[in-house]
């Protein structure tokens, strides 16, 4: 696992990449919407890695 310090400082440094990415501020939508779906995605993957390990633990 991960430790606490490395999940926040990635998803701090993944955060200010998106915000560089939208810098102007009509982009406001995009930037949340690009935010929901890296959630999402990252929630899906970790519920199926979940899935997939932990029977054969």
């Amino acid at each position: 696992m991960l430790s606490c310090k490395t999940k926040t400082n990635s998803i701090s440094r993944l955060v200010h990449f998106i915000i560089l990415l939208s810098d102007d501020s009509t982009s406001y939508l995009k930037f949340y919407r690009a935010l929901f779906s890296l959630l999402f995605l990252g929630h899906l993957g970790l519920s199926l890695f979940l899935f997939i390990t932990l029977p054969t633990i």
